[in-house]
Protein backbone atom coordinates (compact mmCIF):
# COMPACT_ATOMS: atom_id res chain seq x y z
CA UNK A 1 0.00 0.00 0.00
CA UNK A 2 1.36 3.36 -0.96
CA UNK A 3 1.39 6.48 1.12
CA UNK A 4 -0.07 9.53 -0.52
CA UNK A 5 1.24 13.07 -0.16
CA UNK A 6 -0.74 13.63 3.07
CA UNK A 7 1.16 10.84 4.87
CA UNK A 8 -1.92 8.64 5.07
CA UNK A 9 -1.99 5.07 3.85
CA UNK A 10 -4.74 4.36 1.34
CA UNK A 11 -6.32 1.06 2.35
CA UNK A 12 -9.37 1.18 0.16
CA UNK A 13 -11.05 3.48 -2.29
CA UNK A 14 -13.04 5.05 0.55
CA UNK A 15 -10.88 4.95 3.68
CA UNK A 16 -7.46 6.44 4.42
CA UNK A 17 -5.78 5.91 7.80
CA UNK A 18 -2.36 6.64 9.33
CA UNK A 19 0.17 3.80 9.03
CA UNK A 20 -0.40 1.14 11.70
CA UNK A 21 -3.81 2.52 12.71
CA UNK A 22 -5.96 -0.39 11.56
CA UNK A 23 -6.89 -2.38 14.58
CA UNK A 24 -9.85 -3.31 16.70
CA UNK A 25 -10.67 0.24 17.79
CA UNK A 26 -10.35 1.65 14.28
CA UNK A 27 -12.60 -1.09 12.91
CA UNK A 28 -15.22 -0.47 15.61
CA UNK A 29 -15.08 3.24 14.83
CA UNK A 30 -15.54 2.55 11.12
CA UNK A 31 -18.58 0.38 11.87
CA UNK A 32 -20.09 3.04 14.14
CA UNK A 33 -19.51 5.71 11.48
CA UNK A 34 -21.04 3.44 8.84
CA UNK A 35 -24.17 2.85 10.95
CA UNK A 36 -24.48 6.55 11.88
CA UNK A 37 -24.09 7.47 8.20
CA UNK A 38 -26.80 5.04 7.13
CA UNK A 39 -29.15 6.30 9.84
CA UNK A 40 -28.42 9.88 8.75
CA UNK A 41 -29.41 9.05 5.17
CA UNK A 42 -32.20 6.61 6.06
CA UNK A 43 -33.75 7.51 9.44
CA UNK A 44 -35.94 4.38 9.38
CA UNK A 45 -32.73 2.33 9.80
CA UNK A 46 -32.32 3.65 13.34
CA UNK A 47 -34.58 1.12 15.01
CA UNK A 48 -33.35 -1.82 12.94
CA UNK A 49 -29.65 -1.77 12.07
CA UNK A 50 -28.06 -1.19 15.52
CA UNK A 51 -30.40 -3.72 17.20
CA UNK A 52 -29.79 -6.39 14.54
CA UNK A 53 -26.03 -5.82 14.75
CA UNK A 54 -26.01 -6.15 18.57
CA UNK A 55 -27.90 -9.45 18.34
CA UNK A 56 -25.62 -10.71 15.59
CA UNK A 57 -22.36 -10.03 17.45
CA UNK A 58 -23.85 -11.61 20.57
CA UNK A 59 -24.02 -14.81 18.50
CA UNK A 60 -20.77 -14.69 16.51
CA UNK A 61 -18.61 -12.84 19.05
CA UNK A 62 -17.51 -9.24 19.01
CA UNK A 63 -13.95 -9.64 17.78
CA UNK A 64 -13.19 -7.26 14.89
CA UNK A 65 -10.81 -8.89 12.42
CA UNK A 66 -11.67 -12.38 13.63
CA UNK A 67 -15.48 -12.73 13.74
CA UNK A 68 -16.40 -9.67 11.69
CA UNK A 69 -14.77 -6.79 9.86
CA UNK A 70 -15.51 -4.00 7.45
CA UNK A 71 -15.26 -4.54 3.71
CA UNK A 72 -12.38 -2.10 3.31
CA UNK A 73 -11.66 -2.67 -0.36
CA UNK A 74 -15.03 -1.75 -1.80
CA UNK A 75 -16.07 1.80 -2.59
CA UNK A 76 -19.60 0.97 -3.75
CA UNK A 77 -20.33 -1.73 -1.19
CA UNK A 78 -18.41 -0.75 1.94
CA UNK A 79 -20.20 -2.75 4.65
CA UNK A 80 -19.73 -5.11 7.59
CA UNK A 81 -18.74 -8.68 6.74
CA UNK A 82 -19.18 -11.77 8.88
CA UNK A 83 -16.41 -14.33 9.17
CA UNK A 84 -16.69 -18.05 9.78
CA UNK A 85 -15.79 -19.14 13.28
CA UNK A 86 -12.16 -20.14 13.19
CA UNK A 87 -9.38 -21.24 15.46
CA UNK A 88 -6.98 -18.45 16.53
CA UNK A 89 -4.24 -19.72 14.17
CA UNK A 90 -6.55 -19.93 11.13
CA UNK A 91 -7.40 -17.12 8.75
CA UNK A 92 -11.14 -16.44 8.94
CA UNK A 93 -13.18 -16.55 5.74
CA UNK A 94 -16.00 -14.20 4.81
CA UNK A 95 -19.34 -16.00 4.92
CA UNK A 96 -21.79 -13.08 4.76
CA UNK A 97 -22.19 -9.40 3.91
CA UNK A 98 -24.62 -7.08 5.71
CA UNK A 99 -25.46 -4.19 3.40
CA UNK A 100 -27.69 -1.28 4.28
CA UNK A 101 -29.13 1.64 2.38
CA UNK A 102 -32.79 2.20 1.63
CA UNK A 103 -33.27 -1.26 3.17
CA UNK A 104 -31.18 -4.11 4.51
CA UNK A 105 -29.62 -6.81 2.34
CA UNK A 106 -28.01 -9.96 3.67
CA UNK A 107 -25.79 -11.91 1.28
CA UNK A 108 -24.44 -15.29 2.30
CA UNK A 109 -21.95 -17.54 0.56
CA UNK A 110 -23.68 -20.51 -1.01
CA UNK A 111 -21.11 -23.01 0.25
CA UNK A 112 -21.91 -22.27 3.93
CA UNK A 113 -25.69 -21.95 3.65
CA UNK A 114 -27.44 -24.94 5.25
CA UNK A 115 -30.20 -26.34 3.01
CA UNK A 116 -32.91 -25.72 5.60
CA UNK A 117 -32.23 -21.96 5.38
CA UNK A 118 -32.11 -21.61 1.58
CA UNK A 119 -35.71 -20.34 1.44
CA UNK A 120 -34.63 -17.26 3.43
CA UNK A 121 -32.54 -16.14 0.43
CA UNK A 122 -34.74 -15.88 -2.67
CA UNK A 123 -32.08 -14.13 -4.78
CA UNK A 124 -30.00 -17.09 -5.90
CA UNK A 125 -27.05 -15.57 -7.72
CA UNK A 126 -25.80 -12.40 -6.07
CA UNK A 127 -22.15 -11.40 -5.69
CA UNK A 128 -21.21 -12.78 -9.12
CA UNK A 129 -22.96 -16.08 -8.40
CA UNK A 130 -21.12 -16.77 -5.12
CA UNK A 131 -23.93 -15.78 -2.77
CA UNK A 132 -27.63 -15.93 -2.16
CA UNK A 133 -29.33 -12.76 -0.93
CA UNK A 134 -32.41 -11.38 0.79
CA UNK A 135 -33.61 -7.76 0.63
CA UNK A 136 -35.91 -6.05 3.13
CA UNK A 137 -37.41 -2.65 3.68
CA UNK A 138 -36.62 -1.61 7.23
CA UNK A 139 -40.31 -1.69 8.15
CA UNK A 140 -40.63 -5.36 7.14
CA UNK A 141 -37.42 -6.53 8.88
CA UNK A 142 -39.08 -6.95 12.28
CA UNK A 143 -38.16 -9.16 15.21
CA UNK A 144 -39.59 -12.38 13.75
CA UNK A 145 -37.75 -11.90 10.42
CA UNK A 146 -34.55 -10.97 12.25
CA UNK A 147 -34.85 -14.08 14.44
CA UNK A 148 -34.83 -16.38 11.39
CA UNK A 149 -31.59 -14.83 10.11
CA UNK A 150 -30.03 -14.77 13.57
CA UNK A 151 -30.88 -18.48 13.91
CA UNK A 152 -29.10 -19.04 10.61
CA UNK A 153 -25.96 -17.28 11.86
CA UNK A 154 -26.15 -19.29 15.09
CA UNK A 155 -26.26 -22.50 13.02
CA UNK A 156 -23.37 -21.45 10.77
CA UNK A 157 -21.31 -20.39 13.75
CA UNK A 158 -21.87 -23.67 15.60
CA UNK A 159 -21.06 -25.71 12.45
CA UNK A 160 -17.80 -23.75 11.98
CA UNK A 161 -16.79 -24.31 15.61
CA UNK A 162 -17.53 -28.04 15.38
CA UNK A 163 -15.23 -28.54 12.36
Amino acid sequence: MKNNSSGLKKISPVVEVPDGAIGENYTRGALEAYIRGEIGRYPEAEGVVPAFWRELVAIIGDEPGRTWDMRWGSKRHFCPVIYSASKPDEKPEIVAYILTGNGIRIEIKKDVLPKKYEALFPLKDSMFGECRAADFDYAEFGESEQKEYLDLFRAIHSISLAE
